[in-house]
């Protein structure tokens, strides 16, 4: 089989490959940095410089631009690494990031933050809980 035989079968069994990785949350970050470097490829080598398909491609198909937004979102997920749900901190392969807790801002919203009871100060704002709105739609974290 002619090598470019072989990668036409071994490209797409690896794009596939690494996409089941990926959706598992597993060796996220090595799966997503192989991609990038496979989407830097096929963009920039195959599809400008030897097909000469352009960004948009002719008539606008079949163009690198999809092969650069999976460059960018493989990069993305390198960066972010895998998140509480994923393989990789279940096996110990790595820790995921968790987000900085603030003291002023709730991570989410839940029933008694959203209806909590409100009334007309004499200046005319909502007063909830003793803080006023003062016109800025917010949440209050409680308790």
């Amino acid at each position: 089989m002619p090598a470019t035989g072989l990668l036409s079968v071994l490209i797409p069994t690896f794009e596939t490959a690494a996409g089941a990785f990926l959706i598992a949350g597993l060796l996220t970050r090595a799966v997503a940095l192989l991609l990038s470097a496979l989407m830097l490829t096929t963009g920039f080598w195959i599809k400008l410089s030897v097909w000469h398909t352009g960004i948009l491609g002719p008539n606008g198909v079949g163009g690198a631009e999809v092969d650069f937004l999976c460059l960018v979102v493989c990069l993305m997920l390198f960066a972010a690494g895998p998140c509480l749900q994923a393989a990789d901190p279940g096996l110990g392969l790595e820790r995921p990031r968790r987000r900085p807790e603030s003291p002023h801002l709730p991570t989410f919203a839940t029933p008694h933050m959203i209806f909590a009871p409100r009334r007309t100060t004499e200046s005319g704002h909502h007063d909830v809980l003793g803080q006023q709105h003062l016109g800025r739609p917010h949440l209050l974290r409680i308790g």
